[in-house]
This record gives C-alpha cells, sequence and structure tokens, in this order.
C-alpha cells in the first residue's frame, strides 16, 4: 500500500511540474509584457507551492500533529 501512496504522490508532483511548465512556456512569447511574463511565473510558483503545501500537511497528519 505504500507504494500505491509513493507512487500517487509522485504522480501529482510531475503534474503539478507539468502544470507549471505549460504555465511559462505559454507566456514565454515575443510579444509577451513583463506583467504576463510576471502573472506566468507567479501562476507556476502558486502551483508548486500549493503542492509543496499539501505534502507538508499531510506529514504533519501522518506524524499526528495538527
Amino acid at each position: 500500500m505504500a507504494r500505491r501512496t509513493e507512487k500517487s504522490e509522485l504522480d501529482q508532483a510531475l503534474e503539478d511540474i507539468a502544470d507549471a511548465k505549460s504555465t511559462l512556456e505559454e507566456a514565454y512569447t515575443p510579444e509577451s509584457s513583463r506583467e504576463d511574463l510576471a502573472a506566468a511565473v507567479g501562476s507556476a510558483l502558486e502551483t508548486l507551492e500549493a503542492y509543496e503545501a499539501a505534502e507538508e500537511e499531510e506529514e504533519d497528519d501522518f506524524n499526528g500533529q495538527d
């Protein structure tokens, strides 16, 4: 069962990385403004930080902390 959890966590991490990469690739065009690029970087960071926060919350729950 632990393997299944690890696999699902890895799958989620890879999906989040792919989403962040896609956001950045879509914004990276010659006509992109500085504002567009900053928004894309912010969105990509939010995606990655949300995953990180969920991981930390799961670890706290697993360790019996609130």
